[in-house]
């Protein structure tokens, strides 16, 4: 391998660099909370993107059609935006969940997350609405 890169090299072709994992800014560092802040408030958008209703079938597409309805939107992020490992968070502040890519691969995981994001997201409105950021205890 290393006489076919000098070979290469020593005939002027120049190998592509790999892109850089790092998909934050510099002075965020990964899987901390100022990653997750920077998510929150949509500065730091690489590899997150928008999930819709529309787009899944049976449970998974009712909770978020029900998200939806209620205004709250649905986000996939990359790993290195949640801290430890953490699956999914609500943000109740600004009607948001974040579900960790890492762990919605696995159909299971992400109806399992889905479900207890969404959980909040009722706490949430059993607090008055979802215009607070309280968390209120739903009893059966």
């Amino acid at each position: 391998m290393k006489r076919f890169l000098t070979t290469l090299l020593s005939l002027g072709m120049v190998l592509p660099l790999p892109a850089s994992a790092h998909i934050l800014p510099e002075d965020v560092p990964e899987q901390s909370y100022a990653s997750m802040g920077c998510m929150k408030r949509g500065e730091c958008t690489e590899g997150v993107r928008q999930i819709h209703f529309d787009e899944y079938e049976g449970e998974s597409k009712e909770i978020l059609f029900n998200l939806d309805y209620m205004g709250v939107e649905v986000f996939i992020a990359p790993h290195e935006y949640f801290v430890d490992d953490w699956r999914a968070v609500y943000y109740a502040d600004v009607n948001r969940i974040y579900l960790n890519e890492q762990w919605t691969r696995e159909p299971s995981w992400f109806i399992k997350l889905l479900r207890h994001e969404g959980f909040h997201a009722a706490q949430d409105c059993m607090a008055g609405s979802l215009a607070n950021s309280d968390l209120i205890q739903i009893y059966n």
